[in-house]
């Protein structure tokens, strides 16, 4: 392969961009070529025993993880993982290569091979940065022993809460070695953790402790509802830990269904969705107001086998065919209706496709073609939809330099943002800080970022917020054409969360670490300058109080 004669130029940026370059092919590679494979795979272990540089070398172990799909086999891949987890090393080395060794116990398991036994180190009481210790629980967990466990264990203790989070997360599927004081310790370490300073630390916390504990954690998930939103969508998925429900079990749950946030609603239909017992429910979801539970309630039925589905989604598609906020929900619809019709041609999935060909929305008539063409197994041709008319405001033009300052309820940071890279996403970033909501807002007069949540917290991965619905399914009424460069995702940037091509809006999301796979696929608009470390303290349903504009040179 070319790139690997890449991997020994002089120049490290060159050798590091050979190693990720690997990493992204090897990441879309469907077909096993296992002498092309064979060969990448001792190109970059060649290249990592040689490799001094550190901007390199977590490069090269980020290239080798994409390998492990096809490499479970391989002898020293375990052993050599593990010695850089433990190694005097950059931090980023390290955490991917605790993620690679995840990744290589969990395909092994998977393809029922004996796994590597845990390496000593990752069973040592020592402290890891909290990006290296949350990919080392992911590795404890995929490889799951007596010793693991106590290491897990341990790990609640550690003084970040993304660390006690994931281990909490993970004990809920440590297996039993078989001993009363193996779970009494996972008991007790998860009891410690219900008094935790940060919340969802508590709720991971309760919903492992009721899948350890079934039914006696009744009373326990009733007093936590009591302790606000966040309380009562763990709750709901504390709930679905049970195998059997009372019926004061249920009782909650339906309490929970009817709450007032939606967002408690989108959880009881995540958890409870796919069981037995609560079809209706889903049903019911699927007449919610809100996009994000309706949509979820789509996907749901999509894997369920009871008869009336089809009719259901057909008259949910008819009653948003006109709503031009609820496309995504159409475009879902077509996509479900597109399995469940095949072999049934002239069915009630064939009738609304083909209604669905002459939808407003032109995504959502590729769509319906698309899942027609499963249908019938020919080629489906229809006209296409009138363009859509973008309703993005005018918006003033920034050039030079520009730095805003996000305030939020764990302190503050300031983000300098690229106007000669991304002048569209920063104009709109301004423009939403400036402008006040909409007048059918409940606060017409305060400012778009006001009070609006980091509604997605993913540990060693990103912080993600902006969202109007607190969901992820909101935008501002407009969309913003992509601005891709070639600049890297790494920490403290700044970047543009999409639902597709152009499809960029209000949200936006900072990354924690270097995240290769989106370079090349997002807007890039923005890096963290000053106050860095609050991005780390960041917890999902913390606030956004304020958005600055500090400076701007022209």
């Amino acid at each position: 392969m070319v790139l690997e004669t890449f991997l020994h130029n002089e120049a490290p940026v060159i050798r590091g961009r050979a190693a990720i370059a690997i990493a992204l092919l090897y990441r879309r590679v469907k077909d096993k070529k296992p002498k092309a494979h064979e060969a990448a795979l001792t190109g970059l272990l060649k290249a990592l025993n040689f490799e001094k540089k550190h901007e390199v070398r977590w490069r090269l172990i980020y290239a080798l993880g994409t390998m492990v799909k096809h490499s479970v086999k391989h002898q020293g891949l375990a052993g050599t993982f593990s010695k850089l987890v433990s190694a005097k090393e950059d931090s980023r080395t390290q955490a991917f290569a605790a993620r690679a060794l995840a990744s290589l116990y969990r395909e092994q398991s998977k393809q029922k091979l004996k796994v590597a036994p845990l390496a000593p180190t990752l069973l040592s009481k020592r402290e890891w940065p909290w990006t290296v210790a949350v990919e080392v629980i992911r590795a404890l967990s995929a490889a799951p022993t007596v010793d693991s466990t106590k290491q897990l264990c341990a790990l609640t203790k550690h003084e970040s809460f993304h660390v006690r989070r994931a281990a909490a997360k993970a004990l809920i599927k440590a297996k039993s070695p078989g001993t009363g004081d193996i779970e009494a310790l996972i008991e007790l370490s998860l009891r410690s953790l219900l008094n935790d300073a940060w919340e969802t630390v508590r709720g991971e916390a309760l919903v492992a402790l009721t899948a350890l504990k079934k039914g006696e954690m009744h009373g326990t998930i009733k007093e936590f509802i009591a302790d606000g939103v966040t309380a009562r969508r763990y709750a709901a998925k504390a709930l679905a830990q049970l195998e059997k429900l009372s019926a004061e079990d249920r009782k909650l749950v339906e309490a929970l269904n009817k709450d007032s946030d939606h967002r408690v609603r989108l959880d009881v239909i995540e958890s409870f969705g796919k069981k037995e017992g609560f079809f209706g429910l889903v049903l019911e979801a699927l007449d919610d107001k809100k996009i994000s539970v309706a949509g979820t309630a789509v996907g749901v039925l999509a894997e369920r086998k009871e008869n009336g589905i089809s009719e259901a989604l057909a008259t949910r598609y008819r009653k948003d065919k006109n709503n031009t906020s609820r496309y995504e929900i159409r475009e879902m619809i077509c996509d479900v209706l597109g399995q469940r019709g095949l072999g049934k041609p002239k069915g009630v999935e064939d009738k609304l496709l083909r209604d669905a060909l002459n939808d407003p929305r032109q995504s959502v008539r590729v769509k319906a073609a698309a899942a027609l063409e499963k249908i019938l197994k020919m080629k489906v041709r229809f006209e296409s939809a009138p363009p859509i008319k973008n309703s993005r405001p005018k918006q003033k033009p920034v050039k030079g330099r520009v730095t805003v300052r996000f305030q939020t309820s764990r302190g503050s940071f300031e983000v300098e943002l690229f106007a000669d890279i991304a002048p569209l996403h920063v104009a709109n970033l301004l423009h939403l800080i400036r402008v006040n909501q909409a007048k059918s807002s409940k606060n017409p007069n305060k400012p778009f970022y006001d009070g609006l949540t980091w509604h997605r917290v993913v540990s060693h991965f990103v912080v993600q917020g902006g969202c109007p619905n607190g969901d992820g399914w909101g935008d501002p009424g407009w969309t913003l054409p992509d601005e891709l460069s070639d600049l890297n995702f790494g920490r403290g940037v700044l970047g543009m969360p999409k639902a597709g091509d152009d499809t960029g809006g209000c949200q936006l999301f900072f990354c924690h670490n270097p995240t290769p796979h989106l370079d090349g696929r997002y807007t890039i608009f923005g890096v963290i300058k000053k106050g860095l470390s609050v991005l780390d303290l960041l917890e999902e349903g913390d606030a956004i109080t304020k958005v600055d504009i500090l400076e701007s040179e022209k």
